[in-house]
């Protein structure tokens, strides 16, 4: 996590920081025993992520930068060709089409910030409006099989910007 980052988190540490803004947020201060617990929290992830900055290789949490050459990217590469979409077919079985995951070569540079990675989380989308006041980057997803073949598989991502075409970013 970024500098900057680190000295918004310490700023909402304070009980007495916290309860303004959350009061501003949702319409209502929280009671000060809340806003202590809050604070408690946003405090141990931040030390969280400051001692897993020092700690060695071997034991680092899976927050490693994605251009360091690690336990986690080695892992990664080994299970990015093994992702799975589970579905049940037509005949009420059980079955896998094969979707590969990103390697860690074409991952080389990307940075996330924790309210991009929550943003992505299925199920939380209510509480990432609630918290960040903006929509997640999450879609509805469907599965078809298909009637006609037995290996055909149709995928149906319900997107909110219309495009003209596979290839465009545009509609």
């Amino acid at each position: 996590m970024a500098g900057s980052d680190w000295r918004k988190c310490k700023f909402l540490e304070s009980a007495e920081n916290l309860k303004p803004l959350v009061k501003m947020r949702f319409g209502r201060e929280p009671s000060s025993a809340l806003a202590h617990e809050i604070s408690a929290c946003l405090q141990q992830g931040r030390l969280f992520y400051e001692a897993a900055e020092s700690s060695p290789l071997e034991i680092r949490p899976l927050q490693q930068c994605i251009d360091s050459a690690g336990t986690f990217q080695e892992f990664n590469d080994v299970v990015a060709r093994l992702t799975r979409l589970c579905c049940i077919d037509n005949a009420t079985e059980n079955c896998a089409v094969i979707l590969p995951s990103a390697s860690t070569s074409t991952l080389h540079g990307t940075e996330l910030s924790l309210s991009e990675i929550l943003s992505r989380i299925p199920e939380l989308e209510s509480l990432y409006r609630m918290t960040f006041g903006s929509d997640p980057n999450t879609q509805a997803i469907s599965v078809e099989l298909s009637f006609q073949k037995d290996d055909e598989v149709r995928i149906r991502i319900d997107d909110k910007e219309p495009f003209g075409d596979r290839e465009s970013t545009s509609p």
